[in-house]
This record gives structure tokens, sequence and C-alpha cells, in this order.
């Protein structure tokens, strides 16, 4: 949990909104995903998504959560 918290202190320190899940795996006990953003709209998200490949440099995709 603690290098998890460290990533997302440093996406939020770029300004992102983060939020961290615990999410339980049969082989590697607990995991968490990092997740940025909470939009109004999928063209939002998918917006992040382009910015985050072109300007951050890394992989990423968008997930639509139901609680």
């Amino acid at each position: 949990p603690s290098i998890a918290q460290q990533w997302a202190a440093k996406w939020k320190l770029r300004g992102y909104e983060v939020s961290l899940k615990p999410v339980a795996t049969p082989k590697s006990g607990v995991l968490y995903r990092l997740y940025l953003g909470n939009f109004s709209s999928e063209k939002k998200a998918d917006e992040l998504v382009k910015h985050l490949k072109a300007n951050e440099g890394i992989s990423a995709l968008r997930l639509v959560l139901h609680n």
C-alpha cells in the first residue's frame, strides 16, 4: 500500500484527481488500482486518456465504474 500511496501522491501533485482501490487477487494477494479523474461524460474521460498518452507518456484506458 505504501508504494501505491506514493504513486497516488505524485499524480495528485501533478493536478489529477486520484483514488486508490484495493483488489484481492488469488495469486498476488491485495493489489491497489490507481484511478485518475471522475468525469461527467465518457468524452471527457477519453480526452484524459489521450492527454496521458501524449503528454505523460503512459498507457491508459477508460473504465466505467458502477457503484
